[in-house]
């Protein structure tokens, strides 16, 4: 494998393994009912019951591959999920969990480690009462790894039922993998979920579909069966592929499980106030980052050793810029990343430091500042750099920077309403004075989520760059709604430029409910579409609608017969059934 495929690999597949075992399930959705279904009361609806305890056998198995079949990865986790339910409030769920007899095998082979870090695992979940999952705490000592596998055995298995859902409903749901929407419907007894598409174009889901049965007594659900088959594209190009099996049962277990024992949480100790730094401490420091100069494999363990010392001794933050000077690249990225999460006001202001640095590493002022825009907490000293940086335009390097801070600014609106902070980045929107500019503000905005600037964003439709509009159309995906569709189907109608059809229909695709009435116009649309990513889009949106709009499918069919785009047919096809 070569040099640039074999990071490609190890990122995704990890992530493919890991994070993707929830491929069908959230951390927590914005639950978006059918407006166009009439509401009817579900024979089995999600209930909670304080104390109500039931145990579950899980299967999961993922398989990943590089797409031109130099490296292969097959894990397969299974064992028994016990639940409880501790508390039930208007909106929130406690459930404590816990893991017992688990098995993990990679390739074939056991892995004793990760099977022995899991069993007799207790974890402490929060849920909505709809079932969206809102958090998962591993409680107890481990490697982060083998925390992620324990908390996706819950998260791989939610369902999401509105309270006022009806024979289908649309959630928008994110996890670890993205953002992606997903489609239910009843069926009487159980309930089907599909995933429809995710926020990112390059990530495409060729075929999903899990059967879930709620309880019909006590708590959550008997059982779930789901399969799903996802690529990753880079630049047109398919990277990897990946496949998700997983099964989860009711069953009657015996006696007591040892992880109940585990399960309730232990007394934590106070953490400690920060102190004065001392040369032992100066000493640690070093020695932690020197160490990140010499692994070659994953840093995890040396990066959360340096992050507690921060948060500790936040003064040492400060020893960090002369520490990136004589450390390689990689060692760099983690000591940001690291500051990042240790999160306090003077690791802030160390890495406002090194971004503002102009004889320093250029990709280490980028990441300074996108690791400000990934803190907790930020400070208001925070927002205010960040604001000084963006107005700091000039060339070249220059440039980059102001634009990436300005997309730091963005996360950290979606943190929560700041009227100011949207006030702002509503203004770069309209005060920007080129095309590129623009579009790095339309960014900014969709990076918030916040629907409150879902105003500025329609605004840029009327420009008459189509690179503007394409830029508007992605961001539309993250702070539109419902009301925003008409406009955006008229314009997907009479839109001149490809790649804005192409944004139009992505976003209409990973953003909203299927309708048959957009359907037509993508239909209409896709049978004159000339464009290859434009009509990859369209018949994506089409495949995907086939239940709100039945007679896509015929043309899908046409499609088929003359389209020569390998990436399209192979979804359409898996759509259709189809070889």
């Amino acid at each position: 494998m070569n040099d640039i495929r074999r990071p490609l690999f190890a990122v995704v597949g990890l992530v493919l393994v890991v994070a993707l075992s929830v491929l069908l399930w959230s951390r927590d959705g914005a639950n978006e009912v059918d407006p166009t279904v009439t509401s009817m009361p579900m024979a089995v609806a999600m209930r909670f019951s304080v104390g109500d305890q039931r145990s579950f056998a899980f299967e999961m198995t993922s398989e990943v591959a590089l797409d031109d079949g130099t490296a292969s990865m097959t894990q397969r986790t299974h064992g028994v999920l016990h639940t409880r339910i501790d508390a039930v409030e208007v909106e929130r769920v406690w459930m404590r969990a816990a893991l017992s007899d688990v098995r993990v095998s990679l390739q074939g082979a056991v892995d004793d480690a990760a099977s022995a870090a899991l069993t007799d695992r207790a974890l402490e979940v929060v849920m909505g009462v709809d079932g969206s999952i809102r958090s998962v705490e591993v409680l107890g000592a481990l490697e982060p790894t083998h925390a992620a596998m324990a908390a996706e055995v819950v998260r791989t298995f939610q369902i999401v039922v509105p309270e006022d859902a009806g024979r289908r409903w649309t959630t928008r749901e994110s996890h670890a993998a993205g953002e992606f929407a997903a489609d239910y419907s009843w069926g009487g007894r159980s309930i089907t979920k599909r995933k429809t598409g995710y926020s990112d174009p390059e990530t495409s889901v060729l075929a999903s579909r899990g059967e879930a049965v709620l309880a019909d007594s006590g708590s959550w659900l008997e059982s779930l069966e789901l399969e799903e088959s996802v690529e990753v594209t880079r630049g047109g190009r398919t990277m990897v592929t990946s496949v998700l099996r997983a099964s989860l049962s009711r069953v009657e277990v015996g006696g007591v499980c040892v992880a109940w024992e585990r399960a309730e949480r232990p007394v934590e100790a106070p953490v400690a106030a920060s102190r004065v730094v001392t040369d032992a401490d100066l000493g640690t420091l070093r020695s932690l980052c020197a160490e990140l100069d010499e692994i070659e494999g994953p840093a995890n363990a040396r990066m959360h050793a340096l992050r507690d010392l921060l948060r500790e001794c936040p003064e040492l933050a400060r020893a960090i810029p002369g520490e990136l000077a004589l450390r390689g690249d990689r060692a760099g990225a983690t000591m940001l990343h690291a500051l990042e999460l240790a999160g306090n006001a003077t690791c802030q202001e160390v890495l406002a430091e090194v971004a503002n640095q102009i004889d320093g590493a250029p990709m280490h002022r980028l990441r300074a500042l996108v690791s400000l825009g990934g803190v907790a907490e930020p400070v208001a000293e925070t927002v205010s750099a960040l604001w000084e940086l963006h107005a700091s335009r000039g060339d070249g390097a220059s440039i980059d920077r102001s634009n990436t801070a300005l997309l730091s600014l963005g996360r950290i609106a979606a943190r929560g309403p700041d009227a100011e902070l949207e006030a702002r980045l509503v203004d770069a929107v309209r005060g920007a004075t080129d095309p590129a500019s623009r579009c790095v503000s339309l960014q900014a905005v969709a990076n918030s989520g916040r629907p409150s600037m879902r105003g500025v964003v329609g605004e840029a439709f009327e420009s008459p760059s189509a690179r503007v509009r394409a830029a508007a159309a992605k961001a539309m995906a993250r702070v539109g709604d419902e009301r925003d569709v008409p406009w955006m189907t008229r314009s997907l109608r009479d839109e001149p430029d490809a790649e804005v059809r192409a944004s139009l229909a992505d976003s209409l695709r990973s953003a909203f409910a299927r309708r048959e009435d957009v359907s037509r116009v993508v239909a209409d649309r896709l049978a004159r579409e000339t464009d290859t990513r434009a009509r990859g889009a369209l018949a994506r949106y089409l495949a995907d609608s086939l239940e709100a709009y039945p007679s896509g499918r015929a043309a899908l069919e046409e499609l088929m017969r003359t389209e020569t785009d390998d990436r399209t047919r192979k979804f359409v096809a898996a759509r259709l059934g189809v070889r």
